[in-house]
C-alpha cells in the first residue's frame, strides 16, 4: 500500500486525520482541498472558454421553399485547441406571418452543421429544431443546444439560420412579430447565443 505523508496537505477545511487510503493507496478527502503545486490525475470537462451575444434589434428574411435565411444571430469565437468541445445554446424568438412552424438550424462559418441536423430523407429538409406559432401577431421562443466537436482555433462564425415550411418565398422574423403594429399590446424581444468551450 501506497503511503500519504499527511504534514504534506495543507486544508482549510479538512483534517490530515479525516483523509483515508484505500488498498490500491488512493487518497479520500471529505471537503475541498486547495493545492500548492500541480494536480494530476483528475478527469476533464473544464470550462476554458466561452463567448456570448445579445440580440436586441430585429432581423427578417425572405426565404425560398425549403431553404434556410442567412444567419440570424451570429457569435464570433476561436478555440483554444481543436480537441476541445464546445457547447452552443441558442434562445430565439420567431415570427411568421401565419400558424405555421419555424425551422432553424446551426451554422458554422453560414453554412449548416450537418451533424447538428437529422438524417438525409429524400426531398425533406434536414434541420435541428421548429417551433409553432399561431399567428402573425405572435412570437414564440426556441431554446436549443448541440455539442461541437473539432472547433476551429483560427476564429469562426457560429449562428442560427431560419427556414420557413410553406410553398413559395416566405418571410421570418427574428426578435418582433409580423404585424409589428407599433402599440403597447405589441413588443420587441430579445434573443441570445452563447458558446462554452470544454477540454475533452
Amino acid at each position: 500500500m501506497s503511503r500519504l505523508i499527511t504534514n504534506a496537505i495543507r486544508s482549510t477545511s479538512a483534517s490530515a486525520d479525516a483523509i483515508t487510503m484505500d488498498g490500491s493507496g488512493n487518497a479520500t478527502f471529505p471537503a475541498n482541498v486547495t493545492c500548492s503545486g500541480t494536480a494530476t490525475g483528475f478527469g476533464g470537462g473544464k470550462l476554458v472558454g466561452h463567448g456570448s451575444v445579445v440580440k436586441t434589434d430585429t432581423f427578417s428574411a425572405s426565404v425560398a421553399q425549403g431553404q434556410f435565411s442567412n444567419n440570424c444571430i451570429g457569435l464570433s469565437y476561436t478555440a483554444a485547441s481543436t480537441s476541445n468541445k464546445l457547447l452552443i445554446i441558442a434562445s430565439l424568438s420567431v415570427g411568421y406571418q401565419h400558424g405555421q412552424s419555424i425551422r432553424c438550424r446551426f451554422s458554422l462559418s453560414n453554412a449548416a452543421i450537418d451533424a447538428s441536423t437529422g438524417d438525409a430523407a429524400g426531398s425533406r429538409v434536414r434541420a435541428t429544431t421548429e417551433g409553432w406559432l399561431n399567428a402573425s401577431g405572435q412570437m414564440t421562443n426556441i431554446s436549443f443546444s448541440y455539442y461541437h466537436s473539432s472547433p476551429s482555433t483560427s476564429g469562426a462564425t457560429y449562428g442560427i439560420q431560419l427556414g420557413q415550411k410553406d410553398n413559395g418565398t416566405q418571410t421570418v422574423y427574428l426578435n418582433r412579430t409580423q404585424s409589428d403594429t407599433d402599440a403597447n399590446y405589441n413588443n420587441r424581444n430579445a434573443s441570445s447565443l452563447i458558446i462554452m468551450e470544454f477540454e475533452p
